[in-house]
């Protein structure tokens, strides 16, 4: 029980009212983090009171060896001030008790209650073909466009679904929205399209197919060599993230460089590498694991967001990049026919086709990563 109000006291050092309220409109989740929040500062406020009345009694004690009243005065004051301390400890836990049965994880994780631990999430309709903010499912209607996805979706698998790997900007009316972890501006909400809008607006119509675009070149997998001494960095930055790639992702980089100079393709010609990990936490696995748990949404030293393959995604893969990061997306065909003579099981994620070119391997290895995005 100690180890727990401990806990409980030491996770609590903001504000009473929680910052996301600033951002996105207050649902059940801020509430019983208020809650939460006011317990712990009764706690603090209460072992304060008590050690300062301990301590005066002990003065008042010292002080007063042979005056029998104040010594019976500083003798009440310290029984008060011990039954204050058991009252205070004996309603953290009845109150902690009962946020564990509710189902909130005790006064320490009040956050998630009701809010799947997001204070910001509003609950709304659910069901078959009905994206609920924290899904992204997908929606058939008639199609509007067979090859457009409307908002932050992507063409998987001849449907638009959510794209794990879009960030949540600052949650401003037409900015994508993260299906993970959805942050919205007060008065909007992350709808079907993974899209922040107004609460109740319509989304905008989602085809019931999609096709992403294919590229026109075909390779054959040539003889591995060091893609290190093959493709290009962006600088020294992303050179140091090597040694942070996993073996799957080494491997198909090594194909991938072999495959391009047998196709006629000059080493530093194809393929400028732009993030293996990122240049903030490079080869540092502790950071790196830090950043598959949380991601930009929580941390500011993490590029890339929650449970990314650059950072190894989900359980063992955390650590090491399966995932690494094109600039030149000029040379994309190119890049996704070496990766697909490589490995075919391999993904890319056509929503940032405009930026650079996400080659990943953490599906096929397991990592619970990219999964959704298009077979490359």
């Amino acid at each position: 029980m100690w180890n727990s109000l401990m806990a409980a006291v030491g996770t609590f050092s903001g504000p009473i009212v929680p910052e996301t309220a600033q951002k996105c409109a207050a649902g059940w989740g801020s509430l019983v983090q208020v809650i939460g929040n006011l317990i712990q500062f009764a706690i603090y406020l209460g072992i304060a009171i008590a050690v300062l009345m301990i301590a005066y009694a002990g003065f008042m004690w010292v002080l007063n060896p042979i005056n029998p009243e104040n010594r019976s005065s500083a003798r009440k004051l310290l029984m008060n001030a011990a039954i204050g301390l058991v009252l205070t400890l004996a309603a953290w836990l009845i109150v902690n008790t009962l946020l564990n049965i509710l189902g909130a994880g005790g006064v320490g994780g009040a956050t998630s209650f009701l809010s799947g631990g997001n204070p910001c999430i509003i609950p709304v309709a659910s069901g078959p073909g009905v994206a609920n903010g924290t899904g992204g499912g997908i929606v058939a209607v008639s199609p509007s466009n067979a090859n457009d996805c409307p908002g932050a979706l992507i063409c998987t698998a001849g449907k638009c679904v959510s794209d794990p790997e879009v960030d949540n900007g600052d949650g401003l009316q037409g900015q994508p929205c993260n299906h993970d972890n959805p942050v919205c501006a007060a008065g909007l909400t992350c709808d079907a399209t993974d899209t922040c809008n107004p609460i109740g607006s319509t989304p905008a119509e989602i085809p019931a197919t999609c096709s992403a675009s294919q590229p026109t070149q075909t390779l054959q997998a040539g003889t591995p060599q060091a893609f290190a001494d093959y493709f290009s960095f962006d600088s020294n930055s992303e050179r140091a993230e090597i040694p942070a790639a996993s073996p799957a992702l080494t491997s198909l980089l090594n194909c991938m460089a072999g495959t391009l100079q047998q196709a006629g393709y000059a080493a530093h010609t194809v393929g400028r590498i732009s993030a293996i990990t990122d240049s903030r936490v490079l080869t540092d696995t502790t950071k790196i694991k830090q950043c598959a748990a949380n991601g930009s949404q929580k941390l500011s030293m993490c590029v890339h967001t929650v449970n990314s393959c650059h950072y190894g995604g989900y359980g063992s893969c955390s650590g090491l990049s399966y995932a690494v990061d094109f600039g030149d997306q000029q040379n994309a065909d190119a890049l996704r026919a070496a990766g697909r003579a490589c490995d075919p099981s391999a993904k890319w994620n056509p929503a940032e086709a405009g930026t650079h070119v996400h080659v990943s391997v953490g599906a096929d290895n397991g990592c619970g990563c990219d999964t959704r995005l298009s077979s490359i």
